[in-house]
């Protein structure tokens, strides 16, 4: 299981980039050799070996959505992934509910 803390970014109307912090947590029933990417990149962020636990920290400078994937280092399918979303405020102006005038 890969998790992450925030798993979303809102980007104000003046905002490009999205830059944060993410804290990426994984843990599996018995020990692997695992290795977490970004993206579709090649070259791995980190890897663990014969562990069950594991911890990462990644600094996000992005205007797009991350996905992160963790696998064995020879290219196998995922065993896990998760996404940090990014998504932009879209609405400036909210229309009331209610009318100005009503008292409840």
């Amino acid at each position: 299981m890969l998790s992450l803390v925030p798993q979303i970014c809102v980007l104000a109307a003046e905002e490009s980039r999205c830059r944060d912090s993410i804290k990426l947590v994984w843990e599996a029933p018995a020990a692997q050799d695992l290795c977490l990417y970004v993206n579709d990149r090649d070259d791995p962020l980190t890897c663990w070996h014969a562990q069950t636990r594991g911890e990462h920290h990644y600094q996000a400078d992005t205007e797009e959505s991350l996905h992160f994937h963790l696998r064995p280092e020879s290219g196998a399918a995922p065993k896990a992934s998760a996404l940090f979303a990014v998504v932009r405020e879209t609405s400036q102006y909210r229309q009331r509910r209610r009318n100005p005038w009503s008292f409840f």
